[in-house]
């Protein structure tokens, strides 16, 4: 097991590294969104680079799922992080509960695991999250429940969301965080450590709300997306054939139904492969869950944007990143420990990388008074 990728180095010029003042001011952005801003300047290689930390989001484990406390109009919520949906939704029954107004868009629908539902949207008047505030927000609608974190969530944040920042995705510690570095340089927003990998993304954006990383797969190149809500990672069967892994054959063993987006079976299979490569970790003897995530759809791997895998809650619990819109990039850690897990509790598969090769970019720190 082994982790590869090449190396880079870049050398701070001389006074560069001193540690500067904190800026305290306020932030308004579009579409209803205000908080406070820290602007916390840090010591890479280049002095200018300015990263201001909007936000800090405390996450809540249930069924290996990330959870996030909020209110909606003064009312408690449970919420959902899912950075695989790129949209931001409440479930009909808690729209209705919370007396939001209704009304029908007929344009799009919300696709998960399991098929598609059509959507209605509504107004908030504030949504709440741990301080951060959004105004008078339009939220997506959908009559479906939220199946994932065993159902206790009526409100997903979707990746829409998080398009309008530089997010930092610490799941081993219980933490995102919302950035808004300037003048910063891609290699220096990985502040936490002097070498990383990097994991090139298609372009995601507001206008394109979806994380959908390059990767290889037994050598095959595949697309994944970043699903956080998932609490495990899959492999769509007939992405596991290209691969040379068929479902039921060698190298596969049974492993149950799942549910998802409609409730309904859907049968998984546990199979081994034997490279999976992430931004230059490669990952061998990986044992991944095999299964149609997206069935009855039009939602299939030969599509532009479509998944042959998903990367869920246990990817995003051995690494650490950060996703960066408009640059094409996630920039991220290895944390240590089993990558994958082949069940929803804190049994473990096989597929530990070695030790790390990452990049290196010199030492940086984040300070925050």
């Amino acid at each position: 097991m082994r982790r590869k990728c090449t190396k880079r180095r870049q050398k701070a010029e001389a006074g560069e590294n001193e540690v500067r003042a904190i800026d305290r001011g306020v932030w308004l952005a579009s579409r209803g969104i205000l908080s406070l801003l820290f602007f916390v300047y840090i010591p890479p290689v280049h002095a200018s680079c300015r990263l201001g930390q909007v936000a800090e989001f405390h996450l809540e484990w249930v069924d290996n799922s990330p959870i996030i406390n909020g209110q909606v109009n003064g009312h408690p919520v449970r919420i959902l992080l899912e950075t695989g949906s790129s949209l931001t939704f409440i479930t009909n029954k808690a729209a209705h509960q919370l007396n939001l107004p209704v009304r029908e868009y007929r344009e799009r629908a919300v696709i998960g695991v399991g098929g598609r539902e059509g959507i209605e949207t509504a107004v908030v008047n504030e949504l709440q999250i741990e301080g951060f505030v959004l105004k008078d927000y339009t939220i997506g609608v959908v009559p479906t429940e939220i199946h994932d974190a065993n159902g206790v969530a009526i409100l997903q944040l979707g990746a829409d969301f998080l398009s309008h920042f530089t997010t930092e995705l610490d799941f081993a510690h219980g933490v995102v965080r919302l950035l808004k570095p300037q003048d910063c340089k891609l290699e220096q927003l990985a502040y936490w450590t002097s070498s990383y990998f990097r994991i090139d993304v298609s372009p995601f954006s507001p206008a394109t709300p979806l994380l959908v990383l390059h990767i290889k797969l037994n050598g095959k190149p595949m697309k994944a997306h970043l699903v956080s809500g998932s609490a495990i990672s899959f492999v769509t069967p007939q992405s596991a054939r290209d691969a040379g892994v068929v479902p039921g054959g060698q190298n596969t063993e049974p492993a149950g139904d799942i549910v998802g987006l409609k409730a309904e079976p859907i049968p998984t299979w546990i199979g081994r492969f034997d490279t999976l490569d992430v931004g230059g970790e490669t990952i061998k003897n990986a044992r991944l869950r095999i299964g149609e995530v997206f069935p009855g759809t039009k939602y299939r791997p030969r599509l532009n944007n479509s998944a042959d895998m998903i990367f869920g809650s246990d990817f995003l619990q051995a690494n650490r990143l950060v996703i960066v819109p408009g640059k094409d990039a996630i920039l991220f850690t290895y944390n240590g420990g089993a990558v994958f897990q082949r069940e929803r509790s804190d049994e473990a598969a096989p597929g530990i990388p070695d030790r790390s090769l990452p990049l290196d970019k010199g030492s940086t720190t984040l300070h925050q008074d």
